[in-house]
């Protein structure tokens, strides 16, 4: 038998060594802190609070203009960012939460899902239809109805109830619906311009005044510069800005193809299918040029834009963009099969739908297939339509962004529910019009009454609309599930963060020193100048970033600008309350220009096209009102 003796005292010489070992790491530490530590307490003093929160401002700045991260996230990383350089106290970091501003679009936001609901929308519609039919008479109707609906609603639920109206308007009209669709995005923006509630910012500025002043803006306080703003704004939309838009016309029909545009599509070529043997060049004339082959996938190699004379093998996955009919008659023709899991699947008119997903929707950064469309709802995404960018990747795999325009396939009742769950818009009016109950006048006039406690000052606006949504609740008139459906949480969370950085702004510093260096660029001036300065500032930044978070940003700016020169407070907020929601140059901008790019066929720069003169018109404007309603 071995004697253990000579393996313990082999043990027992390695964990010596290893202690050894474990001394000398420890003193080189030791060393390494002695000599570290003055030099981490001279860059501590030297980085300022100033400067850690410019960093902070910078990387957001740069998540939020790229778009890889969703605009909560980038919020949320703001405030642990603040936290853990010591900006905001952590005890005090979700006090936004609480904030009168968030509590006020939480309940706006359910209210305005519950007035979507309502008759008078589908009643609407049909009198666009039957009575207006003039390219000038339908921009003007359904921009100054969206405006309307703008000032005391959601703006993109304004606008998700007028979108299939105005593709169903413009079909009937023979108007061309990418000549309707921005014009009324533009115009959910203006109407929020108009009233306390229409959007976010004029909440936050005003909870801004409260605490600088003592007392925050009125319901319609907003109402003389942005009313006079909004109505310029749709002139300019019905005479001249419609006719900048490009017109989207098939040339076989004459047709506007707004709804029905190209789609990116995976075709597999089965084994007894007629372009087996084939060349490229020879299907797209046979399908009249109307189908463009953009990649075959052949086991593991790719081959992006395969040219002509490449030829077609069995098992090939084909990478085609189509419109919906040139793609069912290539199927019949062709033998093709769409790659979703099922064999012969034949498509036709009553079995596909055209749905835009919503910034709110639950396919935002998920697949088809992740989603698992088939599983779980019966139906099948058959194409995908991204405007600005051509897509090289496999359809179900594609994560879907919003925007997005999606050819879905499937029984009706099995589109219509799962829309209604996903939360993405259809593009057939008649489709959104079975979606919605139809409710009655009840919740509109509890909105009213709403309304009218706030306007005569009976009762702070956050605490009026949560009694008007209670009340709604009682009287049945939503249900108490649909209340937590409603609330977009992305922006309630983004709101509510982004507060307590606004705050970190300003006390860091870092707010004192932009108004420094706008000082110094803008020189001596009179007050009026420095106002339309700011303005366009605050326009440039929220073309990029969310407008929430350049009035944040901007409010502290204004008011040390206004101080500086000696001019009152108040205009420069509501001059930064109107260009914060001055987006109209980008489709970033804001969530209803985001919505209509796919429906509406546009390129990045229609919306400079278009939005530049706006801009104009809202400075031209604030120029010579807001000095008269707001003196300065």
């Amino acid at each position: 038998m071995l004697s253990p003796e000579p393996y313990l005292l082999a043990l027992a010489r390695v964990l010596e060594e290893l202690a050894r070992i474990g001394g000398a790491i420890a003193a080189l530490r030791d060393r390494a802190a002695e000599i570290l530590s003055p030099l981490s307490d001279t860059l501590a003093a030297s980085v300022s609070d100033e400067w850690r929160f410019g960093i902070v401002l910078i990387v957001v700045l740069i998540l939020l203009t790229r778009s890889r991260l969703r605009y909560d996230l980038v919020g949320v990383l703001a405030l642990f960012a603040c936290v853990a350089l010591g900006l905001v106290d952590a005890g005090q970091a979700f006090l936004g939460f609480a904030h009168p501003a968030v509590i006020t679009v939480a309940a706006v936001l359910v209210l305005s899902r519950g007035l979507g609901e309502t008759r008078i929308i589908h009643a609407t519609g049909l009198f666009l239809r039957r009575h207006v039919r003039s390219s000038v008479g339908q921009v003007l109707s359904l921009s100054g109805i969206t405006a309307a609906l703008s000032g005391f609603m959601n703006n993109v639920g304004a606008l998700t109830l007028m979108m299939p109206l105005a593709l169903r308007s413009g079909k009937h009209s023979g108007v061309p619906a990418s000549r309707l669709l921005m014009p009324a995005s533009f115009a959910s923006i203006l109407g929020g311009m108009v009233t306390l509630i229409g959007t976010p910012p004029n909440l936050i500025l005003s909870e801004v005044r409260a605490e600088t002043a003592g007392e925050p803006f009125k319901l319609f306080d907003f109402a003389p510069v942005g009313g006079a703003i909004a109505l310029a704004g749709i002139v300019y939309l019905s005479l001249i800005g419609w006719r900048l838009l490009p017109r989207h016309v098939s040339e076989e029909t004459g047709i506007e193809r707004a709804q029905l545009q190209a789609y990116v599509t995976e075709l597999r070529v089965a084994g007894g299918s007629r372009v087996a043997g084939r060349k490229i060049g020879e299907i797209e004339s046979s399908a009249k040029n109307a189908l463009s082959v953009l990649a075959v996938m052949r086991g593991e190699h790719n081959f992006i834009a395969p040219p002509g004379y490449f030829t077609l093998l069995a098992g090939d996955l084909i990478l085609a963009e189509a419109s919906p009919e040139t793609l069912s008659e290539t199927l019949e023709q062709f033998g093709l099969e769409i790659e979703s899991g099922e064999k012969h699947l034949h498509l036709s008119e009553k079995e596909m739908l055209e749905a835009v997903v919503t910034p709110r929707s639950r396919l935002v950064g998920r697949s088809a297939e992740s989603a698992r469309l088939r599983q779980r709802f019966g139906i099948n995404l058959v194409g995908v339509s991204r405007q600005g960018e051509t897509i090289m990747a496999r359809v179900r795999g594609l994560p879907l962004r919003a925007g997005d325009v999606l050819l879905l396939q499937g029984p009706n009742p099995a589109l219509e529910n799962s829309l209604e769950v996903l939360e993405c818009l259809p593009l057939r009016s008649e489709v959104t019009t079975l979606m919605r109950s139809g409710r009655g006048l009840g919740l509109p006039l509890l909105m009213v009454l709403g309304l009218a406690v706030v306007a005569f000052g009976l009762a702070p606006v956050h605490f009026a609309f949560i009694g008007v949504v209670m009340a709604a609740v009682l009287t049945r008139q939503i249900q108490p599930g649909e209340i937590y459906d409603a609330i977009e949480w992305p922006v309630i969370i983004f709101i509510a963060v982004m507060i307590p950085v606004g705050a970190a702004f300003e006390t860091s510093g870092a707010s004192a020193g932009l108004v420094e260096v706008m000082l110094a660029l803008i020189g001596s001036v009179e007050p009026r100048v420095a106002l339309i300065c700011v303005m366009i500032v605050t326009m440039l930044l929220s073309d990029v970033l969310n407008n929430t978070a350049t009035a944040v940003l901007m409010a502290p700016v204004a008011i040390g600008i206004a101080r500086s020169l000696g001019a009152e407070v108040d205009p420069f907020l509501m001059g930064v309350a109107i260009a914060a929601s001055s987006t109209f140059l980008t489709p970033i901008g804001h969530q209803s220009n985001l919505i209509v790019m796919g429906p509406g066929h546009y390129r990045f720069s229609d919306y400079w096209r278009v939005g530049l003169l706006l801009d104009c018109i809202v400075l031209t404007v604030s120029w010579h009102v807001l000095p008269a309603v707001w003196p300065l």
